[in-house]
Parts: structure tokens; C-alpha cells; sequence
């Protein structure tokens, strides 16, 4: 039918006939499309593309249902393209190819298998690859229907149990009731142990000082406050530029240093300054 037909039939008929005329035409249409989708499966089909050819098929069953031989070719289609998809254990999917869910108890998979054997046996559908989707079916009932088979089957398509993480937490030690403190002694053993760390940061925090020693130069009598580096070293003086050996101080008696140092002859006194 044309458009020039089409719009004759506006002309010649009212309203109501072009609707019915616009309708037959678009599933002509869709038809058409439909059988040139079939083709494209089949063709995929028998090139071994059997998703590609599923692809298709159900195209062609979306846009005309009733197109001649469509019925028996999508079955087979289907059990073909779930048997050779790949699954996570290795093993084809059983499940997938009578087109029950994996939870199905015996009696759905068993209706689905009765359904599917009427549908897909060799003497009622004429359909390429409907032998071999049969032998599919009839193996899938037959692992499925037996309890041993059936288990064995599950447990290797379930996923790999994940292992459980590592409790780093120590387990609380208990103590027993018998040799539990009694109160005054927890509060004496508290309190020891707090001066003990009290006395361990006071020795860090001595050890992290820097050592120093006071020396003093001989002609202007100032004394200043070195690093033990530089002990019995010879330096300069910073307020008469005199050089001296910076010898630490024998002894400081409130504010006072005594000059020389022990051992040397002589003793001179001034006020200490840092």
C-alpha cells in the first residue's frame, strides 16, 4: 500500500476505516521488519553467534509475534545462547537453560522441564537446533532432579566464601577473684606507678637537655655559658676580644664564681652573669 493509496482511502471512507487502514499497514510494517530480524538470526545462528542470533529473535518477536515459524525458532534460541554463556564456576547454567531461578524447588523445575520438552522435541518443532536444544534440556532435568548431582552442582557454582578478617584485639585478661586487690592497695599502686612515670619524663626531659659548662675569661672576668664542645678550648673573649681557654669554673657560692678553676694557683672573684 502506498501513499497515494493511503490517502485516497481518507477521501473515500470516514475516519473510522482510516484508522483501521493506518493500523494494517503499520503491521505490514512491522512485518516486514520482523521477518528480516529472523533472517539476521538465523543466519547468526547458524554462524555459531548464539547470543547475537537471541538478539535478533526477540526483535522479532517484539515487533510481530505471530510471524510464521517465530514460535518454534525463539526456544530454541534461548536454551542455545544460556548454554554456551560463560558462568563464574566453569559449569553451564542448568538453572538458566529450563528458565527457573536457582531457589525453584522440585516441582517448578520439574513443570518447567515438562513444558519445555513439549516445546522442543524433534517430532513437534522443526526448527534448526531444536535436537540439540532438547539434549540440553533433558541433561539439565537430569542433574537437577537428582539430590546428589543437584548438591554437588551447587555448591560449585556458589561464590568462594569470603575469609574472615583478623581479630587484632587481644582477648581481656581475667583476674581471678581470689587474688583481687583490695581498694587502699589498687589507689597505692596507682598512685606508685604515676610517680614512676612522673620520674621517667623528668629523666627524658633531663637527658634532652643540651650540656653546658661556665667559663670566664681571665683579664676582663666576665664569665659566659658554653656547650661542652667547647670545653678546654681556646677562644675569644666577646667583650675585651682577648683570647682564652675556655676552662669550666670550680665553684659558684651564691652568685659568686671563683676564678681559677681548682688545681691552679690563685683565686679571683666576681659575679656570675649569664
Amino acid at each position: 500500500m502506498n501513499d497515494v493509496h493511503l490517502i485516497a482511502c481518507i477521501f473515500d471512507h470516514g475516519r473510522k476505516e482510516f484508522w483501521t487502514v493506518l493500523v494494517l499497514w503499520s503491521m505490514d510494517c512491522n512485518k516486514d521488519e520482523a521477518s528480516r530480524s529472523k533472517d539476521i538470526a538465523e543466519k547468526r545462528f547458524m554462524q555459531g553467534d548464539y547470543i547475537g542470533a537471541r538478539k535478533f529473535a526477540r526483535k522479532a518477536w517484539q515487533l510481530f509475534p505471530g510471524l510464521e515459524g517465530l514460535g518454534h525458532f525463539i526456544p530454541v534460541v534461548e536454551v542455545h545462547a544460556t548454554a554456551h554463556e560463560k558462568s563464574q564456576c566453569g559449569e553451564k547454567d542448568w538453572y538458566g537453560i529450563l528458565q527457573c531461578d536457582p531457589s525453584a524447588d522440585e516441582t517448578c523445575l520439574r513443570k518447567q522441564y515438562r513444558k519445555l520438552a513439549l516445546t522442543l522435541h524433534p517430532d513437534k518443532n522443526k526448527a534448526t537446533g531444536a535436537e540439540a536444544a532438547f539434549q540440553y534440556i533433558s541433561e539439565a532435568w537430569n542433574i537437577l532432579s537428582d539430590k546428589a548431582k543437584k548438591a554437588e552442582y551447587d555448591i560449585k557454582r556458589a561464590p568462594p566464601a569470603a575469609s574472615p578478617a583478623p581479630n587484632r584485639k587481644s582477648a581481656p585478661v581475667r583476674q581471678n577473684k581470689g587474688t583481687e586487690k583490695p581498694p587502699q592497695q589498687r589507689k597505692k599502686s596507682k598512685s606508685s606507678s604515676t610517680e614512676a612515670c612522673n620520674a621517667q619524663t623528668f629523666v627524658h626531659h633531663e637527658s634532652s637537655l643540651p650540656k653546658t659548662f661556665w667559663t670566664a675569661c681571665p683579664d676582663c672576668k666576665l664569665q659566659y655559658e658554653y656547650s661542652t664542645a667547647y670545653k678546654n678550648k681556646r677562644l675569644c673573649c666577646p667583650f675585651c676580644l682577648k683570647p682564652f681557654i675556655a676552662k669550666e669554673l670550680a665553684l659558684v657560692l651564691s652568685g659568686q664564681i671563683i676564678w681559677p678553676p681548682t688545681g691552679e694557683r690563685g683565686a679571683d672573684t666576681f659575679t656570675a652573669r649569664r
